[in-house]
């Protein structure tokens, strides 16, 4: 007979009253994200200009096309985690710690292309990073330091807060969520406030990031004790199985973030960095619809 483990408690609440608490914190996430968005604009461009803020929203578009590599694989094992919580705990012990061995090869190819940028202005200059080659070696650097800080801080920790959604926490992750956004909001209006160029913007945001994380990641240890050290019994043939599993959930990430990202890096290429805001701002408001549809989904996930 299953068991549940000491220190994850799952909640007993009705869906309707759950999915209505974290629709509300989603809701306020998804209006305070195109906030941000309207906010951020006109302070960037006054303190920033059009070019270096537009420069900065390419720069942070590469680095979520980087990014996405991984999101594929936290999907993939955040969901198995998410059913054999009710199934197999060791099972899901096993899946958890072993998933540092995909995030490994994972954060190996990340690192790989941010080394090849920084030794290659062309690619940079292609990516419409920036518009002459001293600028783009900085540049490079810039976007190395944001895919290091990720290698080693977002991505596995991004496997440990699935945890959160069947042990009856997704009301307080969609907290931690919101506060993602505010950190780096405010990170960024900082940035421009202080005219720092995109090496400096660039150390605050990975500042900014790893602090939330690391506040995230103290949390989830205290809240679900019985599931620490998270890489405790791991087994790297089931990280690199798990892996292979995932490549689908990869593809489809990489074509989702190139209709949206690989967008603002091609309109920054082709125009220039000074046309992105724009194009940014307006799709936001685009978008707005399909936030709303995600808001009241979301919280359905767990007896989905």
């Amino acid at each position: 007979m299953y068991q549940k483990p000491h220190g994850a408690g799952v909640s007993h609440e009705r869906v309707e009253h759950r999915a209505a608490k974290v629709s509300l914190v989603t809701g306020l996430s998804t209006l305070l994200a195109v906030g941000f968005q309207l906010i951020s604009v006109p302070i960037c461009l006054k303190y920033w200009g059009r070019e270096t803020y537009g420069s900065w929203l390419a720069l942070y578009a590469a680095f979520m096309l980087v990014r996405s590599l991984d999101t594929g694989f936290v999907t993939y094992v955040g969901n198995k985690l998410n059913y054999l919580y009710h199934q197999d705990q060791n099972a899901l012990r096993e899946h958890l710690a072993s998933s540092i061995s995909g995030i490994a090869v994972i954060g190996a190819i990340q690192l790989l292309i941010g080394v090849a940028v920084i030794f290659s202005d062309g690619i940079v200059l292609l990516l419409g990073l920036s518009l002459n080659g001293a600028a783009a070696h900085q540049t490079g650097l810039a976007l190395l330091v944001l895919i290091c800080t990720w290698a080693l801080s977002g991505s596995y920790l991004g496997i440990v807060h699935r945890l959160l959604i069947p042990t009856g926490f997704m009301y307080q992750a969609a907290w931690w969520s919101m506060g993602f956004q505010v950190i780096q909001f405010t990170g960024i209006i900082l940035a421009a406030m202080l005219h720092f160029d995109m090496l400096q913007t660039s150390l605050l945001f990975a500042f900014t990031q790893c602090c939330i994380y690391l506040a995230s990641a103290i949390y989830i240890r205290r809240k679900l004790p019985a599931y620490y050290p998270w890489w405790r019994d791991g087994r790297p043939c089931t990280g690199i199985r798990d892996l292979g599993r995932s490549m689908l959930l990869t593809a489809s990430s990489l074509i989702t973030q190139g209709s949206t990202n690989g967008m603002v890096i091609l309109v920054s290429a082709l125009s220039s960095p000074a046309v992105v805001p724009v194009f940014t701002t307006v799709r936001t408001l685009a978008n707005l619809w399909t936030n709303v549809t995600n808001v009241l989904a979301t919280p359905l996930l767990p007896d989905v």
